[in-house]
């Protein structure tokens, strides 16, 4: 009898155990974890276009399209990772302090973030020299379900 609720006590606190290891990450298995770098307050990602430019796009959940500066735009048209055939017309976004700016945008037929290639992501090209890259939801999205460790800076596509 003492065997039985023992195996019984053992069974249902490692069923317990894998329940809450699940709920705080210690028991996912990320096999091509995406990885992050911390900056400040922000998270920074290598971004690999065209399999030519690697460049450090700030991780940015709360923008709706990546964004590159117009130079960043004009090094890859020089360098023929986008043509006159990846220029989208302009769109009016709205920025975190409520203000609107129109931007030309672009889409870059060819990224990859870690092990993952993306394929027709859209950014807007803001006339702002000092804009920061950032990575936004159109690409994460193209990765499909996502979640961010923030204990080990990665990025998990599930």
């Amino acid at each position: 009898m003492r065997k039985i609720i023992l195996l019984f006590v053992v069974l249902f606190s490692v069923g317990s155990f894998a329940q809450n290891s699940k709920l705080k990450g210690y028991n996912s298995v990320c096999k091509n974890p995406i990885y992050l770098k911390a900056l400040g307050g922000t998270f920074e990602v290598g971004v690999n276009i065209g399999s030519v430019i690697k460049l450090p796009f700030i991780l940015d959940t709360g923008a709706s399209e990546c964004v590159i500066p117009a130079y960043v735009a004009m090094t890859l048209y020089k360098n023929g990772l986008i043509t006159k055939a990846d220029f989208l017309d302009d769109k009016i976004y709205s920025l975190a302090d409520g203000s609107e700016v129109r931007c030309r945008r672009i889409v870059i037929r060819k990224l990859v973030i870690g092990k993952y290639l993306l394929k027709n992501v859209e950014f807007a090209v803001s006339p702002n020299a000092d804009a920061p890259l950032l990575l936004g939801q159109n690409a994460l999205k193209k990765l499909g379900n996502v979640s961010i460790n923030y204990s080990n800076n990665t990025i998990c596509v599930n």
